[in-house]
Order: C-alpha cells, then structure tokens, then sequence
C-alpha cells in the first residue's frame, strides 16, 4: 500500500504541473515537429510501446489525467503518428498505465500489468495483422503470476519474454517470471537467490543484448531514492548478476522512469526519467550508452544535441529498421506530452580482422575479402583505406571497393587483401579506414611466415613421364621433397602416374596423368586422414584424400583439368585427435 501512494503521488504531482539536424559525425538527437501527425496523437505517459514488422511501431496506453485504453501507430518512413480507433477491439481491453510490453516472434505484442483503480496482472496481446486487441484469460498461467506495475519486459533469443520488478500491493518486488507464446502462459521464476533481481526496483529500464542477457538498470526500490546500480539476466540459466555497483559500471546518473532501447552496433541508449531524490526530483534530458563489450555506462555530453531536446520522465522508446530510435510522450513535470524525437546514432564501421595462418616466405597466399557494415544510421564515408602497423610489407591491398564510397545504414563495401611474408615467425598489419566516425575504425591482419620445405628424395616416376624434382635427388626425375624442417612427424613422396593406354600416352593426353603420394606418419602424430590439394595461382589442378593405415596414407589427386609442365604448390592437411597439420610443397613437373 506504501509503494502505491507513492507511485499515485507521483502522477497526481503531474496534475500540479520544425526538425532540427544536427552536423557532424556524432550520435544526436532530433525533435519531431511538435504538431499535427508528427507527434502523439494523445498525450501520454507511462505508456507502452514495440516495434512491429511491418517497421511501424506500437504506442499503447499510459496516463493523461486517466488511464488510457487508446493506441497509435508510428511510421518512419514519413516520421508520423496515427491513432486506431478509441472503441472495442482497436483499442486496449483494458486501460492502463506503467504496463510492460514486448514483441513477440509471431509478429504480435504482450501487454502485461500496470495500474487502472489497482495493479494488474492481466494481459493482452495486439495483433499488427488487422491492429486488434485480445485479452487472455484473467485466471491462472494465463494471466501474470503477481500484479505488478512500471516492472520491466525484455523479448529473449528462445521467444520468451522476461517480466521483473515493479510495484505491487505489498511493495517492491523483486520477482520474475517467462511468458511463453507459444501457449500463451506465464511462469514465475523461484523467488530467492539468483533468480529474482539481485535489488527489488521498480521504474527501471530493461533492454536485450546481443549475447541473449538483459540489461537491467536504474529505478527506485523505496519510491525516494533513484538508483544508479544495474544487473544482467542470462537466460541460459534465468539467473540474475549484478554489476559492480561503482564507476563505470553503473548508471552515470541514478534515474527513475527512463527509456532504454537496443542500438545497431549492440550498444544500448539510456534516457531521461527523473534523476536527484523523491518526488521533488527533476525531469533530466540527458543520456548515457551501455557498451556490453565492457559492460559499461559512459555519459554522452549533456547539452546541444547530444541530450533530450525534451527532459521527459515516464516515455516510450523503440528502435526503428533504420538505426534510429524513437523517443515519445512521457511528462516534463508538469505536462503530458505529445511531443516525439528520434536518436540517431554517429556512422560505425562494422569490421572483422583477417589471419591468412601459416604461409612460405616470399609466397604469395590467397586472397581474403573483408567486407566493412555501416551499424550506424548516419551514413558512413571513407575517403581512403591505408596500410600500416609493424609488417605492411607483407600485406598488399588488391582490390578497394571502399575508398571513395559512402555507405547508408546496413550498407557494406569490400576490401581484398593478400599477404607475402618476408620473413619467419608472426606478422601484423593494420588497414586503417579514414572516414567519418567518430573513432575511425583499424582492420587488425596477421599470418605467420614459415620457412621454404627441405628433405629426402622422393622415388623416380615411370617411364616417359618425368616424376617431380627433388632437392636432392639423382640424375633424372625426382619425387616430392620430405617432411619441412619444422615438424619431423611426416614424410611425403610423389609421383606421376598414368591411367591412359600407351597410345594415348603419345597423344599425350595429360588429362589422365595423375599425381600419386604416399604420407608417412610417426606413430607420435596419431594422424588419422590426409587431404591434398594440387594448385596453381588460384586454380585448383587434382584433388585427393586417404585415411592413414598403418603410418602411412595412399594418396591418389585426381586431376580437375589438364596437368602440364611448370610448377605447382601441393598443399596438405593431415588431421588427427590433436587438430590438423598444414604442410605446403612447390613441385615442378616436367
């Protein structure tokens, strides 16, 4: 009972009380027209709101002197409101207000809870298909397991749907509970240890992460003091850490009744809500960003466009399919606002480094694609790609489809790179993007050069057709070198043989000369197949595999096209339970 006067005088205190773009690279906000369809068409706070997948956005309910049963659309293709119907099945079958919601695999939404003359544990769900509402039933599963008001709602990888905290009857809580669509039904977490929050908070924010887990953060467990501190739910085991509760793994700023939305790049935007202490606190514009690289908060500047153009406490927000965020309604204090903007996040270049492995020195690998995402909704421009870092050396850009290009969200371009060692041992590079981000990205590329193989010679091939060269071999045709000097466990020796009658062996029909090897294993290599592969440049020339029988494996490379005169690099791979050897040979056939 405590808790509900303290939420009642929180809204009762209400009752007392052209776009602008911003320049530059950084993330900013952008107020929305604040009249006709551009903003609510009703104004309201402690509302709901969810993406739909059609791209437009579900705004639902909330408080505005009264709860509300009236719902809209948001459309950001044209940035404008449009409200249902205000009867029957268009609108909420139940008004209310500080109710959580989350969207559905299904394509529908779950609204639960929140306050009408009571807390509630009903919910409904909003069907996008022909914009209806349906109530479930109001007993058992059906229904949440403890009403509960402003709690938080966060959709999970498995389609569930994660429901904690908020007010009820007796108090703050700190139990959860899983709704699953797939029957519609509700189950509650055990309520001890860590499978409830690690501190009962209501008004808190929730939002998914990338890795499956649930920000949770901010709130008030008491009604006076706003909290800073933020836990994680990890599904795999519907358990509750919380984060250390100091420096920069908390909120920069204690808030209560904020908004919360996923970014693009995995990156979460925490906004508004009341900020210092009780009721008397203040409405706060700025915003802060969770990184769950870190799993921490930093603070973006609070002024200009990098904050609220509206303090605003109890609002809505919902990413949208273009990298931006919507940010609507909720109260300055004094009013119920209509008013709407959007956050738009600073271009990011979403790229992953490159390692070519081992390859011989002075040989040329093949060619790796890196392709560059723009994760931002700012458009990306790259005005150049650069080789840097300890080796650039031996790394060689090829082909650079991103120099010169300009990339809106989600837009990619390539890059293909190379790498010659010139040396032994580990070799790095970096390919440095010169664009405009706000920290332009570095492509981390490594390889390890390897020294050129020697060894044993190999047996003479047959007659009238000349075997490979050995380093070491005697006067005529040679077989493949041995084992390289660096692993002492294999020993390979190759030959040509034909399959074609004598006749067509003077028609010399190169088609049907194929590459025999046999691969000597030492029993400590424990190798179980070999696989082979006969190249040169970048076309592939035979093919072959074995399993290895008694230390040795007979390979037989059946040949994909014609094999002529010059040299070819024969390329093993010889697995077994430790992982899989990799050993390169260049043979000159004559």
């Amino acid at each position: 009972m405590m808790v509900r006067a303290l939420v009642s005088c929180a809204v009762a205190s209400l009752l007392c009380a052209s776009v602008a773009q911003a320049a530059g690279s950084a993330a900013y906000f952008q107020a929305l027209a604040a009249s006709g369809n551009t903003e609510l068409q009703t104004g309201r706070s402690y509302a709901v709101a969810a993406p739909l997948p059609n791209g437009q956005v579900l705004i639902a309910g909330g408080f505005s002197g009264s709860a509300l049963a009236s719902a809209e659309l948001f459309t950001p293709a044209t940035d404008t409101f449009a409200a249902l119907a205000a009867s029957g099945s268009t609108e909420l079958q139940t008004a209310r207000y500080g109710a959580v919601a989350a969207a559905l695999p299904n394509g529908q939404v779950l609204i639960a809870g929140g306050y009408n003359n009571g807390i509630l544990a009903s919910a409904e769900l909003f069907n996008p298909a022909n914009d209806t509402f349906t109530a479930l039933p109001t007993s058992g599963n059906t229904e949440l397991q403890a009403a509960r008001e402003l709690a938080v709602a966060a959709p999970l990888p498995n389609g569930e749907v994660l429901i904690a905290g908020g007010a009820s009857s007796s108090g703050v809580v700190a139990s959860a509970e899983l709704f699953n669509p797939t029957n519609d039904t509700f189950t509650a977490l055990p309520a001890s240890g860590n499978t409830e929050l690690q501190t009962a908070r209501y008004g808190a924010v929730a939002a998914p992460l990338p890795n499956g887990q649930v920000l949770i953060a901010g709130g008030t467990s008491d009604g006076f003091s706003y909290l800073q501190s933020a836990e994680l739910f990890d599904p795999a085991t519907d358990t509750f850490t919380a984060m250390p509760a100091s420096g920069s793994t908390e909120l920069q700023t204690a808030r209560h009744v904020a908004v919360a939305a996923p970014l693009p790049n995995g990156q979460v935007l925490i906004a508004g809500g009341y900020g210092g202490s009780g009721y008397s606190g203040s409405v706060l514009a700025s915003a802060e960003l969770f990184s769950p690289a870190t799993d921490t908060f930093a603070a973006l500047p609070a002024s200009g466009s990098t904050e609220l153009q509206t303090a605003r406490g109890g609002a809505v927000a919902t990413p949208l399919p273009n990298g931006q965020v919507l940010v609507a309604g909720g109260t300055d204090g004094s009013n119920y606002l209509s008013s709407a903007e959007l956050f738009v996040p600073a271009p990011q270049a979403l790229v992953t480094g490159r390692d070519f492995g081992d390859q011989t020195i002075g040989h040329p690998s093949a060619l790796q694609t890196i392709v560059v995402k723009n994760d931002g909704a700012q458009a990306l421009t790259i005005s150049a790609t650069t080789l840097g870092g300890a080796n650039p050396s031996d790394f060689a850009i090829t082909a650079d489809a991103c120099s010169g290009t300009t990339l809106a969200f989600r837009q990619t371009c390539t890059i293909t790179v190379g790498f010659t060692p010139t040396a032994a041992g580990a070799r790095a590079a970096t390919i440095a993007l010169s664009d405009n981000e706000p920290t332009p990205a570095s492509i981390a590329l490594t390889g390890t050069g390897v020294a050129a193989n020697s060894g044993p010679t190999g047996s003479q091939g047959p007659t009238a057709v000349t075997g490979i060269t050995g380093p070491q071999g005697p006067q005529g045709p040679a077989g493949l070198p041995g084992a390289p000097r660096r692993d002492a466990r294999f020993s390979v020796t190759c030959k040509l043989v034909g399959t074609a009658s004598a006749a067509a062996k003077r028609r010399r029909n190169k088609k049907k000369r194929e590459l025999s090897c046999v691969v000597t294993v030492t029993r400590t290599s424990r190798a179980s197949a070999v696989t082979a592969r006969l190249r040169r440049g970048r076309r592939t020339y035979a093919v072959g595999l074995a399993r290895v029988h008694g230390g040795r494996a007979r390979l037989r490379l059946r040949p994909r096209r014609g094999l002529g005169r010059g040299s070819y690099t024969l390329s093993l791979a010889i697995s077994g339970p430790g992982g899989t050897t990799r050993l390169q040979r260049t043979l000159t056939l004559t």
